[in-house]
């Protein structure tokens, strides 16, 4: 059989093997599926954000993909910091007829 010279598993999935300089596991793209799993968002959000280029993505077509540097700076740009003297305690208000 002749040899293609492409790799057989090109994303890099199943095996440790590097495509050039770029390590297999750069290659790593989830699905929107795969995402919305692992974050607990809806897919119809995580594809409108995508569509409306909100967070970085791949398009691969007509599908989109997030690598697992996506992920982490999707992580980084929706946390939110704590109010300085956030721990102090706060006043309960009364219950109404208590």
């Amino acid at each position: 059989m002749r040899d293609s010279g492409f790799p057989r598993d090109p994303a890099g999935l199943h095996s440790d093997a590097s495509i050039g300089s770029i390590p297999a596991t750069v290659l790593r793209l989830y699905t929107i599926a795969e995402v919305s799993e692992l974050t607990r968002m809806s897919e119809y959000w995580l594809r409108e954000q995508c569509r409306e280029r909100r967070i970085a993505h791949h398009r691969l077509g007509r599908s989109y993909r997030l690598s697992e540097s996506d992920l982490g700076q999707l992580a980084a740009e929706s946390r939110v910091e704590p109010r300085v003297g956030s721990l102090t305690p706060t006043r309960h208000r009364p219950r109404h007829g208590a």
